[in-house]
Order: C-alpha cells, then sequence, then structure tokens
C-alpha cells in the first residue's frame, strides 16, 4: 500500500535522482570516443570510470537497503570499487586508464540500467527514513564527481572541452583586501540541523578558540605572485620538510597550469592560454604550497574550526547559519556553482 506520505517523500527523490543522471550526462555529452579512456596523471581517473563509479555507488546503496539484490557484474564492481573495502579489492587509482574493459559503450549501458534500477527501487519500496538518507548519500556522491570530473577534464582537454552549456562571466566587483577580527571564546563547531551532511561535519562539538584576525578575501594571483618572485619556490625554510621534497622532484615552480611564455605569467585552464589575472582568486595550489605561501607572507592558514566560524557565525544574532550569507540556499548571485556554466568565460 503507497500512502500519500510516501509519493510526497519519493517524488522530490526521484526528481533530484533524474535530475543529477542528466547533468552527469552532459557533462559527457561532447566528449569523443577516445576521450573517455584517457588517464591524464594518476592523480585524475579517465571519464568512463567516473561514469560508472557514480552508478555503482548506487548498487551498493540498494544492496544495504535490500540484502536480496544482485549486483549487475563482478567485472564492473572490480573496476569501479574505488577504496570500499567490504565490497572486495579496490583497484588502483593510477592505473584505470590501462583498463580497456569494460568498455566505454558498456560503461554507458550500464549507467542506464542502474539508473532504471533507482529509478525503480525509489517507486516500489517503502523506503523507511534510514533507506531514504543512504540514497541521498548516493545524490551527494554524483554531485562530488561531477565537480571532480570537471577537474579532470580541464586537466584531459583544457580549451578543447565543449561544454553544453555555458553562460557569461559576471563582471567581477572591486573589492579591498582587508582582514576582520573574530572574537574568541567556547565555539559549537558542525553541523546542527536535520537535513544532509557529510559525516566528517559530526558529531556537533565545543571547542576554544583564541581572538584571531582573518583575511576577508581569498589570496589573489598577484598576491602569490610576489611570493613566487620573492624566491618562495627555491627557499626551503618555507616548506613543510615533505612539501620541500615534493617541490624538487616534482620540480614546481609554480600552481598547476601556469606558464610562462615570454617572461609572462599566463594560465590554461577552459578558455585556453590567457594571460593571468592579477585579480583572481589563486587556484590548483597544494596544501604544501598554501602553507609556504602563509608563512612567507608571516601568516597562517585557518584551522578548521576557525574558518567555520568565521564564515558561518552572525555576531549580531548570536547563532551559526548554514552559509556565509544565511541558510538561504546559494544561488548565481552568492556563490559560482556547477550549474552557473561559467567555464571561465569572460567578456
Amino acid at each position: 500500500m503507497t500512502t500519500s506520505t510516501d509519493i510526497e517523500e519519493r517524488n522530490p527523490l526521484l526528481e533530484q535522482f533524474k535530475e543529477i543522471r542528466s547533468r552527469t550526462l552532459e557533462l559527457v555529452k561532447t566528449l569523443e570516443k577516445d576521450d573517455f579512456v584517457v588517464q591524464t596523471a594518476f592523480f585524475t581517473s579517465p571519464p568512463k570510470w567516473h561514469i560508472g563509479h557514480v552508478s555503482w555507488i548506487y548498487e551498493t546503496i540498494m544492496s544495504k537497503i535490500d540484502k536480496n539484490y544482485e549486483f549487475y557484474s563482478k567485472e564492473f564492481s572490480e573496476y569501479l570499487n574505488s577504496y570500499y573495502q567490504q565490497f572486495g579489492i579496490p583497484q588502483d587509482k593510477d592505473k584505470r586508464g590501462i583498463i580497456s574493459r569494460p568498455t566505454t559503450e558498456q560503461i554507458f549501458q550500464y549507467f542506464n540500467t542502474i539508473s532504471q534500477r533507482v529509478n525503480h527501487f525509489i517507486e516500489s519500496n517503502a523506503l523507511n527514513n534510514d533507506a531514504i538518507k543512504l540514497i541521498i548519500i548516493g545524490l551527494h556522491h554524483e554531485y562530488q564527481h561531477q565537480e571532480l570530473l570537471v577537474y579532470d577534464l580541464q586537466h584531459l582537454l583544457a580549451e578543447q572541452y565543449r561544454p553544453v552549456r555555458k553562460n557569461e562571466k559576471p563582471h567581477s566587483s572591486n573589492f579591498e583586501q582587508k582582514s576582520i577580527d573574530i572574537k574568541g571564546g567556547i565555539y559549537t563547531m558542525g553541523y546542527n540541523g536535520e537535513d544532509y551532511c557529510y559525516d566528517i561535519e559530526l558529531p556537533e562539538h565545543k571547542v576554544y578558540l583564541d581572538d584571531y584576525t582573518i583575511d576577508a578575501f581569498p589570496v589573489t594571483n598577484e598576491q602569490y605572485l610576489e611570493f613566487m618572485e620573492d624566491g618562495g619556490y627555491d627557499t626551503y625554510k618555507y616548506w613543510l620538510s615533505d612539501g620541500w621534497e615534493k617541490v624538487k622532484k616534482n620540480e614546481w615552480k609554480s600552481p598547476m597550469y601556469w606558464e610562462k611564455i615570454d617572461g609572462q605569467w599566463k594560465v590554461r585552464d577552459f578558455l585556453g592560454i590567457r594571460k593571468l589575472n592579477p585579480k583572481e582568486p589563486v587556484c590548483h595550489v597544494s596544501y604544501y604550497e598554501a602553507e609556504a605561501y602563509c608563512k612567507w607572507a608571516k601568516k597562517r592558514l585557518p584551522t578548521e574550526a576557525e574558518w567555520e566560524k568565521a564564515a558561518c557565525w552572525n555576531e549580531e544574532k548570536q547563532q551559526k547559519t548554514v552559509f556565509p550569507w544565511g541558510n538561504e540556499q546559494p544561488t548565481e548571485q552568492n556563490s559560482n556553482l556547477l550549474e552557473s556554466y561559467h567555464w571561465g568565460v569572460q567578456k
């Protein structure tokens, strides 16, 4: 028997699932067949692996809810398992690009089959709250891989990638670098709501913070370039020991995607090779590079608790909000989202 409550709960879940799957397919719609199997570095994954892995996760979730669930294929599970030991031996990440089977066509057949299974699963099962939470985890997992997929497409194709949708980037407003003072004391960090959150946001707990000052805006390309020109990548005293080892081993001289051409620093992204915009936030730096910059600037990275309080604590109302602007959902006015479809587009 299906109650009205069941329908109310399932419909939004089903619609969200369909929307997520549609966006995943949209991200790879314009790729050539050869693009799907290429792994450009040990820290990336081939597009076909992402397509298959986000589907396989739903299989693991359905097997948790229904103990009689049968996986689509043992071969697929072995290839698509990232690090979930309870489901077998994970595939080595840096070897995902040397596996030719399952083929790209088979992966898409798998993607469609699992989509149909999840649709049927949501429509035909009386899902309790625990089951709904598990499916929501799957949805957020796919959101994460959409982001990872975009990272990997930049590394793989850069300006050769042709997005299906592309919106014009809004003009940036003028800003002045400044710092803000945050009061210390006992702060309750972590998520305190009823909606979905990641496990690392739990449990909510109390921490003590000293008074501190934090920059209001991200470090810019211009500021990071000062660090580089002052010998930042050549001076070991700014680096953690293992970070300095990576600098020497990998011959780091700048952030990823920066290139020095005819004596001028440029960046390569979905727009192609373009002149470095000094006012843009510096991107594609590792933790070690960020930490070294801060030491050079006679500052430090904030702790997780310091960052959370600066971003989410409303001192006037004496309450925590989900986002820096409040509890309202993100919009293009206050966020740069995947669904903004900017792709770095400039006027």
